[in-house]
């Protein structure tokens, strides 16, 4: 009996074990208190960066270029494999050896120990991973006047505070006196708030250029937050450049919020020619691949999109086995695409359905603050660029 009593109390320890490994995820814990390191890292060079300026000093680095914190023997960081950048920016790296030195020689270029009332960085923070194949890393960027650091998040907890922290990216966390000098540094290409509340421009603020001419008078509205347009008839739709996104199967992300009284097929944001974010077919939003046919999702069928409410949609694409996530306002689900999702082409657009051109579009309905990103979000980002906005 003894034997048999202690075998289930065995049983009944391993158990609780088990549970504990779920609930208390290992792997995300670790991840948070990276995290956690991140922001304090940023917060520490935020504040020296205030000193420097308040001792004054006014030399903040060259402007137009991204210093980044991983080492390289390259100074234009050549052989990291980071993603382009916008016309007239480049990147600066230094070595391993002066990576962290505070005396103008590290990946920051300014001089903290020049501060007459002390150097207030023994060592210039660096990420904890300090990688670019994950994106962890950290960035720094002048004007000449004003400055901004970056960071990118990898636990799912973290994701609210990279949302809220002001940049136009909400996956990128951000200190500075300007958060808008790089918007682009971990993947956004297009960014379009729809706040101009009038003329032909729509103007994008991911710092790639892609501005987008408005064709045959949307109204322009006050939308859930800020501006939008309203969209009224087959005719009225947005296009722009496509700078910033490769062609061929490559990674990308729609994000916009819509609404609308239909039930049926409205086009919300399409990238070069083969593919579009649409909503919604019966009910479903779907990705539209011209190339390989639709991959509807019911995300979650207790909402009704037609409900002249406004909702969050998102649909983020990975060339990996054609692996997407669906994204509609809180909810999310992984589904595989039924072909790939951008095979080339030269422009973005706006309320217009590249495939059909338009024919089978529903009217009225008003967008607002779209977004088209070249990397794989994930549905923890997803989620916190919903509750930023909700």
């Amino acid at each position: 009996m003894a034997l048999i009593e202690l075998l289930i109390v065995i049983a009944i320890i391993g158990i609780l074990a088990a549970v504990v490994v779920l609930v208390v995820n290992p792997a995300q814990l670790v991840a948070q208190g990276r995290d956690s390191t991140r922001i304090q890292d940023l917060a520490s060079i935020n504040t020296a960066l205030g000193e420097y300026l308040a001792n004054g000093n006014t030399f903040l680095g060259s402007s137009n270029t991204v210093y980044v914190s991983v080492p390289d023997t390259s100074t234009t960081c050549s052989d990291l494999g980071l993603p382009a950048l916008p016309t007239g920016w480049s990147y600066h790296c230094v070595s391993t050896s002066t990576l962290t030195e505070t005396n103008g020689n590290g990946w920051i270029p300014i001089s903290f120990s020049s501060i007459t009332t002390g150097n207030p960085l023994p060592t210039i923070p660096i990420d904890p991973q300090n990688t670019t194949s994950t994106g962890e890393y950290y960035t720094y960027a002048t004007n000449g006047s004003q400055y901004e650091l970056t960071s990118y998040f990898e636990s799912n907890n973290y994701q609210t505070q990279a949302a809220q922290s002001g940049n136009p990216d909400p996956t990128t966390y951000a200190l500075g006196s300007n958060l808008d000098l790089t918007p682009f540094v971990h993947g956004l290409v297009g960014y379009w708030p729809l706040n101009e509340g009038s003329g032909t421009t729509a103007y994008d603020k991911s710092g790639w250029g892609n501005n987008g001419t408005v064709f045959n008078s949307p109204s322009w509205i006050s939308g859930i937050n800020g501006g939008g347009l309203y969209f009224t008839t087959s005719t009225q739709y947005v296009t722009s450049t496509q700078n910033g996104l490769s062609s061929g199967d490559v990674p990308i992300t729609f994000t916009g919020w819509i609404k609308t009284p239909n039930s049926t097929i409205e086009s919300i944001a399409s990238a070069s020619a083969n593919s579009s974010m649409e909503v919604n077919r019966n009910g479903q939003l779907f990705l539209h691949e011209c190339n390989g046919g639709d991959t509807p999702s019911n995300v979650n069928t207790s909402i009704n999109i037609g409900n002249s409410a406004w909702h969050f949609v998102a649909i983020s694409f990975s060339p990996t086995n054609n692996a997407s996530i669906f994204a509609l306002d809180g909810s999310s689900i992984n589904l595989t695409a039924n072909g790939p999702a951008n095979s080339g082409g030269s422009y973005f657009t706006i309320g217009y359905d590249i495939c059909d051109k338009n024919v089978n579009i529903s009217y009225p309905y008003y967008l607002t603050d779209i977004r088209i990103y070249r990397t794989s979000l994930t549905p923890a980002q997803l989620l916190a660029m919903y509750n930023r906005i909700k």
